[in-house]
This record gives structure tokens, C-alpha cells and sequence, in this order.
């Protein structure tokens, strides 16, 4: 569970929302927030996305292999591998998903899954340790996914979701976290390689504002968890969602995302979380 030397003030974001129990700062050091680029991390134009989803293997193997180069060019950490091609089953293009990012280990993936038959075969495969999205805290999927991640302890995104749907609250949210990670944490998945969610929806959706997603991430890092947001999900449907979604990724950064996945043609979000890195002087994690 959390560490009870801390109490946090979700009225505010992180750093500043950390206390310890004598209202001191903690010291703490700050990872820069991570890039992680991929082509459908997201389209907001619905057309576009049809389209992508209508081509063939052939036509995505040629995205994903110029996606992976551009990482490794850029000396990014890691890549977002999503596809969905015409005429093939999710557990041939995972397969197949893996053999490529197996030419480009020094980039680590990340995996976007809906079969865990399938995503566990690509794990035989896949030679890195790569992070996969997603696990959440619903009962029934949570049970399928067990025994895969028994086998493959590897990185996973947690969404913080369980039976009732999503949690109002970042506390509540980040108690299903605590859940699921009391439950894949003995199988050696450490609490840094579980990464919440903070949940992103459009800047005008209500009932759950994106201040609570900013602050469920200050509250996941003091529990000790990785966190990730797809930034752009803010502004989808809004008429400035440019706008929105850069402010929204800035102050990610400063409440302490790790992991923030941006479409590569995106360079005005990717130029924002760079230069919020800067502002906030955050270091690159050894």
C-alpha cells in the first residue's frame, strides 16, 4: 500500500501537492517526462482513422518500421505499436508486431492488446521486456490477464478501472491500482513498472474533468507508480483542441507523468512536453 509517511493534497498537483506528515517537502527527483511516439496515438480526425484501419498488413508493417526507425533516430525510450489491419487476426499482427520490434530493441515497445491469447504469444517472441497496454481492475479481465502476467512479468499499464466503472476520484482511482498491483506485484512486476493511466477525456466531457486525471497522476507517483497519459484525448471534439491538449500535457508533466504517448506527426505536443521538461529542470532516469 501507499507509504504512510505521505498524505496528499489533490487539491493541488504535484510537486506541490506532496507533504510529509510534519508539512515538509519530500526530496524527491523527478524524471523527465518520456516521448513515446506512434501513428494512431490518436487521430482525431474519425475518417483517417477508418481509413488506417482498412489497410493491409503490408501497408502497416511499412508504418511500423519507418515508426521504430523515427524512434531510433530521435533516441527515444520507447514506441507505440498499434495497428489494426484488414484480413488478419489480432494474434497474426501481434505476432507479427513483435518480429519488428525485434529489430529495434535498443527502442522499447509498447504493446496495445485486446486478446491476451494473442498478446501472450507475441511476448514468446518479442525479446525486449515491453510495456503493454492495458490491465485494468474489473474482475473478469483482471482474472484472464493473471496467469499471462505469472508468466511474463512484464511492464503494463494499469487503467484504473474496476466493477463499478471508472472512479469518480483520483483517491478511489488509485485504490483499484493498489488492488491490482497487491495482485501481479508477487509475480515479479515492481510497482515502477506499473504505469496508471490517468484517464483522458475530452476537455468538454463531463462528469469526470481532466483535473481529476492530473490529479490522479500526482497521487499515483506517491504511491510509487509509473504513469501515462495519451495527452491529445483532451482536446478531441473541441474546437481549440490544440490548445487544450498542450496546456493539459504541460501540467501532466509538472503533476509528474513518466510516459506521455503522442502521435509522431505531432511535433507542436511533443515541442510542449520538451520544453516543459526544461522549465521544470527535469533529468533524464538513468
Amino acid at each position: 500500500m501507499s507509504n504512510p509517511n505521505f498524505r496528499t493534497n489533490l487539491s493541488r498537483t504535484l510537486p506541490n501537492g506532496l507533504h510529509c506528515q510534519d508539512d515538509s517537502s519530500p526530496n524527491m527527483s523527478q524524471a523527465e517526462c518520456q516521448i513515446v511516439c506512434g501513428d494512431l496515438d490518436y487521430i482525431a480526425n474519425q475518417t483517417i482513422l477508418r481509413n488506417c484501419f482498412e489497410l493491409q498488413w503490408d501497408e502497416w508493417e511499412e508504418k511500423i518500421r519507418s515508426a521504430l526507425d523515427t524512434a531510433h533516430a530521435d533516441n527515444l525510450p520507447m514506441a507505440s505499436l498499434y495497428a489494426r489491419a484488414r484480413g488478419i487476426s489480432e494474434i497474426e499482427l501481434l505476432n507479427s508486431l513483435a518480429r519488428l520490434a525485434n529489430d529495434h530493441l535498443e527502442v522499447r515497445a509498447l504493446f496495445h492488446f485486446f486478446s491476451i491469447e494473442g498478446m501472450a504469444r507475441a511476448l514468446d517472441i518479442y525479446e525486449g521486456r515491453p510495456l503493454i497496454n492495458h490491465i485494468s481492475g474489473e474482475c473478469w479481465a483482471l482474472e484472464k490477464a493473471l496467469p499471462m502476467l505469472k508468466k511474463y512479468p512484464v511492464s503494463v499499464v494499469v487503467q484504473p478501472i474496476d466493477d463499478a466503472g471508472i472512479p469518480a476520484t483520483a483517491a478511489a482511482r488509485i485504490e483499484v491500482a493498489m488492488r491490482v498491483a497487491d495482485m501481479i506485484e508477487p509475480f515479479g512486476i515492481d510497482r515502477g513498472d506499473i504505469y496508471v493511466d490517468g484517464l483522458t477525456p475530452s476537455i468538454e466531457t463531463l462528469p469526470f474533468p481532466l483535473q481529476v486525471s492530473l490529479e490522479t497522476i500526482s497521487a499515483a507517483k506517491e504511491a510509487g507508480f509509473g504513469t501515462i497519459l495519451w495527452p491529445a484525448n483532451a482536446g478531441l471534439g473541441c474546437a481549440t483542441g490544440t490548445m487544450a491538449a498542450g496546456a493539459y500535457a504541460a501540467l501532466a508533466v509538472q503533476a509528474g507523468l513518466d510516459l506521455a504517448v503522442v502521435a509522431s506527426s505531432d511535433r507542436h505536443l511533443i515541442d510542449i512536453i520538451k520544453n516543459a521538461n526544461l522549465i521544470l529542470k527535469r533529468e533524464i532516469k538513468s
